[in-house]
């Protein structure tokens, strides 16, 4: 419980420094630099995606179960290093024909960033160590000032470039902590980090599938910004994204929850695999009842909440929060879909999903949003979500018992258990 408390703290008060920070954005300097920084920040989140995506879980993994650097992390971080080098090539190819936002200046802040991004320290890395405090306690020490560095430098330069330059110091200074955290925390043995083709090959099978899917989840999350921006510009991509910030806020406490969680469904399932299904039609319940009421809760005061926050110059645009909530809701009955597949280790799973939604995404945005404008790409949200997160795993057939779960889950809330 204490566990649980210790990250729902830290991830509120991250998050709502990011969230505070785009406020400021919005209402000190408008929806079109508000757009710029969202544009910015996302082309960021997929590269940095695409070096780190896959070997985070598996990282994590290893670090709740062995107190040794074992081969797997080292050969994620051989991984990232390779990553790296090819996210720096493709996004300079991709600036020649698309990226035209991106300036030289913020190239070179990107792949300073990205850079340092091969050491990040997912906080899950100390959560499985039982480190959820230290965690909190980095958090106040480090990126609190670096976040009011970030709002005093917005505001007298009146930009968000500046903001990017801080985030490769405050980086920097996060991966001396990972460091010193490591060397604390585990034995390091030389021989790990030679290269055994048979482990290799155990590990490169695990890991292609949460790399894929980590990208594909990435891109078709992003897929509506980038379309945006290229066919609206950045004023309304920056009303967009101060809309759907709100509505995912329910994210957050969901987020928290199950991360502090998955320990005990790695247990569960060893040891009770009864109790581990119970679990996860209890977790899938809560969250599927908390998204609901939220959804409510925005029907009516989105508009007053929107003004309150980002100002009049976003007014008129609630109903872009409104109707993306109710893609939150099966964002967050599939975030715990996703711990049921980690502890099953069903990677692939996610990856097909994935590979679906990303299509259906950029589909449904080309049609929508020229058509509807910033509603076409809450309408794909909505139908993509729903589709990934429920309806797909019905067709896998590893997937139909997570299927299963969630529809028995549901059944209590909908009084349906006598028609299943």
């Amino acid at each position: 419980m204490k566990q649980t408390i210790f990250n729902l703290v830290d991830r509120f008060f991250k998050l709502g420094m990011l969230f505070f920070l785009s406020i400021f954005i919005g209402r000190f300097l408008g929806p079109e630099s508000l757009g710029k920084y969202s544009l910015i920040t996302s082309v960021v989140l997929v590269f940095s995606t695409f070096i780190t995506g896959g070997s985070d879980i598996l990282i994590f993994r290893d670090f709740s179960l062995k107190n040794t650097l074992t081969r797997n992390i080292i050969y994620s971080f051989y991984a990232r290093i390779f990553f790296l080098i090819l996210s720096i090539l493709i996004l300079f190819i991709c600036r020649q024909f698309y990226f035209q936002n991106i300036t030289n200046e913020i190239f070179c802040i990107i792949c300073w960033f990205l850079l340092f991004f091969l050491f990040n320290a997912n906080e899950q890395y100390f959560i499985s160590r039982g480190n959820t405090s230290f965690f909190l306690k980095l958090t106040f020490l480090i990126c609190v000032p670096f976040f009011l560095l970030k709002i005093f430098l917005i505001y007298y330069f009146s930009d968000v470039i500046p903001k990017f330059y801080i985030d490769v110091v405050e980086q920097f200074f996060l991966v001396i902590i990972l460091f010193y955290f490591v060397y604390k925390s585990f034995t390091i043995k030389k021989e790990n980090f030679i290269i055994s083709k048979k482990i290799f090959n155990k590990w490169v099978f695990n890991f292609i599938p949460l790399w894929l899917n980590a990208i594909i989840v990435i891109l078709y999350t992003k897929a509506d910004q980038f379309i945006l921006s290229e066919y609206l510009g950045m004023s309304e991509l920056g009303k967009y994204m101060a809309s759907i910030q709100i509505s995912s806020i329910i994210l957050i406490p969901v987020s928290a929850l199950l991360s502090s969680k998955l320990g005990l469904l790695l247990n569960l399932k060893i040891n009770d695999s009864v109790s581990f299904e119970d679990k996860i039609k209890q977790y899938t319940l809560f969250v599927f009842r908390l998204a609901v009421l939220w959804s409510v809760f925005l029907y009516f005061f989105s508009e007053i909440i929107l003004t309150l926050i980002f100002g009049d110059k976003f007014k008129g645009t609630s109903i872009y929060m409104v109707l993306y909530s109710f893609a939150m809701i099966f964002n967050c009955i599939g975030m715990v879909a996703g711990q049921w597949i980690i502890v099953e280790k069903l990677y692939w799973i996610p990856t097909f999903r994935s590979i679906i939604g990303l299509l259906f995404n950029v589909v449904l945005n080309f049609i929508l949003i020229p058509k509807y404008g910033v509603l076409g790409a809450c309408y794909s949200a909505i139908i993509t979500s729903f589709i990934t997160n429920f309806v797909l795993y019905f067709f896998s057939k590893n997937g139909k018992p997570i299927f299963f779960l969630q529809l028995a889950a549901l059944s209590q809330t909908f009084n349906l258990k006598k028609l299943l």
